[in-house]
């Protein structure tokens, strides 16, 4: 079985890049460089007269990977008018702050406008972020209609997106549909 049709394979799609970062600042492995190494390099990016959206973006990913998260919200609303705010990259990756700072309910408006300008795995990905979001900021019936939609784009997992379904919506069964 391919690892991505694996039900633990959606837990590691709506996870953000937090959590897989976070393993990942306990250490370099074979020469790769630490979250401060990343940091420290892209940083003065950010010095230049109008910095490039993919060197604003390269900031903030660095800052969450070392837990900052009021940090990369921060570089996201300072250069927001520098920003394309239909972009999928830039709306991902804002869920991400705002997931990381724990306002809940706007990372997930963000995962669904992302999942809206995307297609196939892509768009099924950001419909599960979206739908964990809901769910853990307390709107079920939009977690379970997310969950729904991711089901469809990623049939390899359907069977677990269903089990979050059933765990939000008020008819269980109808996930399993």
């Amino acid at each position: 079985m391919k690892a991505w049709r694996h039900p633990v394979a959606l837990s590691i799609v709506t996870c953000t890049v937090i959590a897989v970062a976070t393993a990942q600042t306990h250490g370099p492995a074979d020469g790769e460089a630490g979250a401060w190494h990343v940091v420290r390099d892209v940083a003065p990016l950010l010095q230049r007269s109008v910095p490039s959206s993919s060197d604003i973006l390269a900031v903030v990913r660095a800052e969450l990977v070392l837990g900052r998260a009021d940090r990369a919200q921060a570089i996201m609303e300072e250069f927001a008018p520098v920003l394309d705010s239909t972009d999928v990259t830039t709306l991902g990756l804002r869920a991400d702050t705002w997931l990381a700072g724990g306002d809940l309910e706007l990372a997930a408006q963000s995962f669904a406008q992302a999942a809206n300008l995307s297609e196939g795995d892509r768009r099924g990905a950001f419909h599960a972020q979206a739908g964990d979001a809901y769910e853990r900021a307390g709107y079920a019936r939009l977690a379970a209609m997310h969950y729904a939609h991711a089901a469809k784009e990623l049939r390899g997992i359907a069977g677990w997106l269903a089990i979050r379904e059933a765990r939000v919506t008020e008819a269980p069964s109808e996930a399993f549909k």
